[in-house]
């Protein structure tokens, strides 16, 4: 097994089971949203599936305790 060391890599987006680019037009011009709606995942898991520490955070009031937990483990 070959493993990559990279000692902090924070990549925070937004997961709001969609894929709302695309769904603002579709929506626009077809009435309709289908195929852009999603089931909601949970990406942290995938970070943690590849050796690394993913995080979650639910709201923005815990966002700084969390970024720091992030750095204190890198």
């Amino acid at each position: 097994m070959i493993s990559f060391y990279f000692p902090l890599f924070i990549y925070p987006f937004e997961n709001d089971a969609r894929w709302t680019q695309i769904a603002r037009s579709q929506i626009h011009y077809l009435k309709d949203d289908v195929r852009t709606v999603l089931e909601y995942a949970n990406y942290e898991l995938v970070a943690e599936a590849y050796s690394a520490k993913g995080f979650y955070i639910k709201s923005l009031e815990n966002k700084d305790t969390i970024f720091q937990e992030a750095l204190n483990i890198s």
